[in-house]
């Protein structure tokens, strides 16, 4: 798949990459963090962009720390990630808004800005305002 995605310029995505090894059953035999490893390799072996997505809707450090490491590594092939999603934006979000923001900061290289804090904020209401409004326009279709 890797080498078809590269023929064409493409960019692989991959998601669950806030989700560590430890937090599934042994009985389950899924390696969240392994198959990340094999996508990881596979996709530079053939030299195709990585994106990365969480899965899941989490605010905690573990998962902050692993989506840290899955988009810049331990190592020397930093930068794994060209970019990253993060999904399911909501009520948890903003009820976590500070662990979120110290995340964002971290995953920007540590810059702390009040202005880069307040303009986020301010993209992120008008996305929930665009929302409203799809949401109300497709009610009255």
């Amino acid at each position: 798949m890797a080498q078809v995605i590269a023929e064409f310029n493409g960019c692989l995505s991959f998601t669950c990459v806030e989700m560590r090894d430890c937090e599934h059953p042994p009985e389950g035999r899924c390696s969240p963090q392994g198959l990340l490893q094999q996508v990881l390799q596979c996709a530079e072996r053939y030299g195709v962009p990585l994106a990365g997505e969480n899965a899941l809707q989490r605010y905690d450090e573990h998962a902050f720390d692993r989506i840290a490491e899955s988009a810049f590594g331990r190592t020397a092939r930093a930068g794994r990630l060209e970019q990253l999603t993060f999904l399911r934006m909501g009520d948890l979000m903003f009820d976590n808004w500070d662990a979120f923001c110290a995340f964002l900061q971290r995953m920007r290289g540590n810059r702390s800005d009040v202005e880069q804090q307040q303009q986020l904020l301010l993209l992120l209401l008008l996305l929930l305002l665009l929302l409203v409004l799809v949401l109300l326009l497709l009610l009255l279709l």
